[in-house]
């Protein structure tokens, strides 16, 4: 597929350039803050924060290109996590995330709207597939935090949610649920309180509460537009 600029832009609203804005603006001053004070610049988590938001602004609406933004803020993230001693959240970026950015791209542009080249049409869970779910993220949760644990995890049971319950919204994402998204902002809630515990101990937090909180924020647009747009 081709890609020309207007696929880009041409998707983006109002909202979502205060958003990329936004973190862009919180980014930077945070950065310049910890300068001034005779720390450094945090460049890993600045393109990690960037990246990240511009990748869900564009999942939001539905639009293909999120898969570029995705494996460069996966590969950044990934990193942060294992120097962090997040291990579980390392290894999900690392060996699930990345591989399924290319998954995911195979799968949305054979699901792309035919009056639209770079984006998808939402679709619902039925109750079967949402029951199955919840019991499966329950059982790998526990068998996680299990694991976690023995490997002395800085926080086992956060991590642990936060993985399994980022491997199952992924993977309903690539398979365009609109359910996808009550995932994402339990998540994100979990992992803005996951890197408030680290704010003085880890030279990333602040940038990673940042990049969560505008997260969090377009989690709840992208549920509202993806429940609009399933109805249709």
């Amino acid at each position: 597929m081709k890609i020309k600029g207007n696929m880009f832009l041409g998707t983006l609203k109002p909202f979502d350039y205060i958003m990329i804005g936004g973190v862009l603006i919180s980014s930077l001053v945070m950065n310049i803050v910890s300068v001034v004070r005779g720390g450094s610049f945090d460049w890993l988590g600045f393109f990690a924060a960037v990246t990240g938001v511009i990748g869900n602004v564009l999942v939001a609406r539905g639009n293909i290109l999120n898969y570029f933004f995705g494996a460069a803020n996966v590969l950044l993230y990934a990193i942060i996590a294992f120097i962090t001693k997040y291990y579980g959240n390392a290894a999900l970026n690392l060996l699930y995330y990345l591989p399924m950015q290319f998954i995911g791209w195979h799968s949305w542009t054979n699901a792309r709207k035919k009056d639209d080249p770079v984006k998808v049409q939402a679709r619902r869970m039925t109750w079967k597939e949402i029951l199955y779910t919840t019991l499966s993220i329950a059982a790998a949760t526990a068998a996680a935090w299990a694991l976690l644990r023995y490997l002395k995890d800085s926080n086992p049971f956060m991590d642990a949610v936060t993985t399994i319950l980022s491997m199952a919204a992924m993977f309903m994402m690539i398979r365009i649920y609109a359910e996808q998204w009550y995932l994402w902002i339990t998540i994100n809630v979990i992992s803005i309180v996951m890197w408030i515990v680290q704010i003085g101990k880890v030279p990333y937090a602040g940038m990673m509460i940042i990049m969560w909180t505008f997260y969090l924020i377009n989690s709840i647009n992208g549920l509202v537009l993806w429940l609009k747009d399933s109805k249709a």
